[in-house]
């Protein structure tokens, strides 16, 4: 494809001269897709051409120090299946490389395999909240929130693909049918995380879709796709809205929404929420399966919320809901 220039070597981008900044001042206009031999990403390939007028460069191995990564206003890394170094293409270098440059303002998006397993598309290589040992080659995803990841073997059907009112994602809102969006696993990640989308059936709370930190000064979006109709919309948002690369939306500073930011703390004895917003709101409290299994109403200002001993080891899902905002959190309760 002329549109995109695949690099074999780090050495030659230096050989290239620098663009103007495109849509922004302070932007280089360069953003760089890292997808490893084998695999193919052709959706973001074609969509790419429409909404960004940049170069974009293309390699199947991170092989960049740190002064090369930061000529680039975004990566877009593309995870292989059954995740893990020399198998994958980042060695424990390019982990700590990448922390450098979403720690000094670099914008990152992650997407895990979307294969026909959740067990194969996992970005941990020790996902399960019970394994308290840390795996160095998990440095990146710890670093960016994500602390487990848990799947189940049920397949799941979405019928809206659905953004967050208090996120970028926020008005999105896909319809899908039933033979289009699904996934063979339901999946969830939990951690420090704030999710910006979800897949919904029935209205009923769904699976979290995509996330971002929740040390909102890393500009970093991890996704765990699925099958449906929703990517291009939801890739436009983040390149667009999120990371400010396209002219239109660099333009127009986003609406003004109601604060509302909900934060998990365990003291290793009990699980609280914190609840922050400027209004009045619900928090509702459900299992894996959705259900609501605890609700209380919430005020305005800063609240902690303690969860029940009642409730038993596992995942579950908090949502803070108010009249012009909302979020959602995934944490998990294990033995003591």
């Amino acid at each position: 494809m002329e549109y995109f220039m695949k690099k074999l070597f780090a050495h030659l981008l230096f050989l290239m001269v620098p663009l103007a900044p495109v849509g922004a001042q302070g932007l280089h206009g360069r953003i760089v897709l890292v997808i490893p031999d084998g695999q193919t990403e052709p959706e973001i390939e074609a969509l790419l051409p429409t909404i960004y007028s940049g170069e974009v460069d293309m390699t199947s191995a991170l092989i960049y120090d740190s002064a090369a990564l930061s000529i680039y206003d975004a990566i877009l890394m593309f995870v292989p299946p059954n995740y893990g170094y020399p198998s994958d293409t980042l060695s424990i270098t390019d982990e700590l490389q990448l922390i450098g440059y979403v720690r000094n303002g670099g914008r990152l998006y992650a997407e895990a395999w979307r294969g026909s397993s959740a067990d194969a598309s996992l970005f941990l290589l020790k996902p399960s909240p019970n394994d308290t040992s840390q795996d160095p080659e998990d440095t990146l995803w710890h670093y960016l929130g994500l602390q487990a990841e848990f799947y189940e073997a049920i397949f799941d059907y979405y019928d809206t693909i659905e953004g967050i009112d208090s996120e970028f994602t926020r008005g999105l809102r896909i319809p899908q049918t039933r033979n289009e969006s699904y996934e063979a696993d339901a999946y969830g990640p939990y951690g420090n995380i704030i999710s910006v989308l979800s897949g919904l059936y029935l209205g009923s709370v769904g699976d979290i879709l995509a996330w971002v930190p929740s040390d909102t000064s890393l500009r970093a979006v991890m996704h765990h796709p699925i099958l449906g109709n929703y990517y291009n919309e939801f890739l436009t948002r983040v390149l667009c809205d999120y990371f400010g690369l396209c002219e239109d939306a660099v333009k127009e500073a986003p609406p003004a929404i109601s604060t509302v930011t909900l934060r998990i703390v365990n003291d290793g004895v009990s699980t609280s929420l914190i609840v922050s917003s400027d209004e009045i709101g619900t928090l509702d409290v459900m299992n894996a399966l959705g259900v609501t299994i605890y609700r209380v109403e919430t005020s305005s200002g800063t609240s902690s919320i303690e969860m029940p001993e009642s409730l038993r080891n596992g995942v579950y899902f908090a949502r803070l809901q108010t009249e012009h905002g909302g979020q959602v959190q995934p944490f998990a309760i294990v033995a003591k």
